[in-house]
């Protein structure tokens, strides 16, 4: 009993050590922006404030990706003071769904950077128009056409017109005999056997336009990328995924 009862006191103490020797609290280091258009931008200020007794000399913050700015209000702090670190997110004109970025923070100890904390982020950004289904997925034979319809629903009350569709994919041709596919033998060439037709250039008032979208399928191996439609005022980009074998099951 008296050897649990020290273990427990000792590791005790060395939690209460480590709790005190944080040199800085932050009033959180998350925040949920919750929904976001397209090419909107909102911001959000961490508190950090100096909890140690020495001078807390900040470095500037790093973020994980350029949609992301981040301000400091001040790099030194004397014990007890705040700063203000006022970060920026900017959706992307084909950004969609749910988004994560981080900004890193440290600080200097003895001339060198430590990490001090990870701030995070996160928004589900909504684009004025929607596509079903999410993917546009197969797998087919060499000689075949592969259809798909996909949806571009809007969520917009004025009209939206469809200024430019791309397809940007490339295939990954296998040159090997049978189904298996053997990497030594991949050619990577872009993909331009597709057609992709709207049934309308313009997408009504909460309404929709279907997409037709045919691949001609002329090679073994694996099609990746996406469809871009370019719209007035965003785009979108659908993924496309595809397997071709030499022959079916």
């Amino acid at each position: 009993m008296m050897r649990r009862s020290t273990a427990t006191t000792t590791l005790f103490f060395l939690l209460t050590l480590t709790i005190a020797a944080q040199p800085a609290r932050f009033a959180t280091l998350s925040h949920d922006f919750g929904e976001m258009g397209q090419n909107e931008a909102r911001s959000f200020v961490f508190l950090v404030t100096n909890t140690g007794a020495d001078v807390l000399r900040l470095t500037p913050p790093r973020a994980s990706c350029g949609c992301t700015a981040v301000l400091l209000s001040q790099s030194e702090l004397q014990p007890g003071d705040s700063a203000r670190i006022e970060v920026e997110f900017r959706s992307g004109p084909a950004m969609l769904g749910p988004v994560n970025k981080s900004v890193q923070v440290g600080h200097l100890v003895n001339g060198k950077e430590r990490e001090l904390a990870t701030l995070r982020i996160q928004a589900d950004v909504v684009g004025i128009v929607r596509y079903d289904p999410g993917m546009i997925e197969f797998r087919s034979v060499l000689g075949k056409e592969f259809r798909s319809t996909v949806r571009l629903i809007s969520r917009s009350e004025q009209p939206i017109r469809i200024t430019e569709i791309t397809p940007a994919l490339m295939m990954y041709a296998d040159s090997s005999d049978g189904n298996t596919y053997h990497v030594d033998h991949v050619v990577a060439m872009p993909f331009e056997d597709v057609r992709v037709k709207p049934s309308a250039e313009e997408i009504p008032p909460g309404g929709e336009v279907e997409l037709e979208c045919v691949f001609t399928l002329r090679n073994k191996g694996q099609l990746n990328g996406a469809i871009r439609v370019a719209l007035d005022r965003s785009e979108i980009r659908i993924p496309v995924v595809g397997v071709i074998l030499r022959s079916g099951p």
